[in-house]
């Protein structure tokens, strides 16, 4: 089920838009991963713009379960209501676990042995992205190559983008 190109190379011009969950982290841990600093930066700047434009940002639940898991805190109310207030937290439900039987079904038997961090990792984005196929954003920003490679069948995807020279940083 491939999608037509894209019309506008500009993500920042639609009103949906769907984050994998790399992206997330990246964009709200206080300390990057060495050497990430830079693309952190860039999606801090690109949460910061989509926020400001008022563009309906998704997650899915499944990527909050891994922040969560993440955050060290062993209590997950305060993170869980920033979330519910930040974004469009997508829940992986009947219509998510759908669209994802469907992936496995078109893409498992082709890249379960090639996938980078092999078959767990590639049944996780599948996840991920039956619930982002679930939503319908008008984009899916990931900067994993693989995740990418494995959306761009089914929505439109785009890595994150470079900051504006006008907005270095809008942190």
């Amino acid at each position: 089920m491939p999608v037509a190109p894209n019309k506008r190379g500009d993500i920042m011009t639609h009103d949906t838009i769907f984050l994998d969950t790399q992206v997330l982290l990246l964009a709200l841990q206080e300390q990057p991963p060495a050497g990430q600093e830079s693309l952190a930066a860039r999606a801090r700047a690109f949460l910061n713009a989509a926020i400001k434009r008022k563009a309906v940002v998704m997650i899915s639940s499944l990527s909050a379960m891994e922040l969560f898991a993440r955050s060290g805190c062993a209590d997950h109310a305060e993170l869980a209501r920033h979330l519910g207030e930040s974004f469009a937290v997508i829940p992986f439900d009947m219509a998510a676990a759908m669209a994802a039987a469907s992936v496995c079904q078109e893409r498992f038997n082709e890249l379960q042995h090639s996938y980078p961090g092999g078959v767990a990792a590639l049944v996780g984005d599948i996840e991920v992205l039956g619930s982002a196929i679930s939503a319908g954003p008008a984009r899916v920003l990931s900067n994993k190559p693989e995740f990418q490679a494995l959306t761009r069948h089914y929505l439109n995807v785009e890595d994150i983008p470079e900051l504006p020279p006008e907005h270095p940083n809008l942190f």
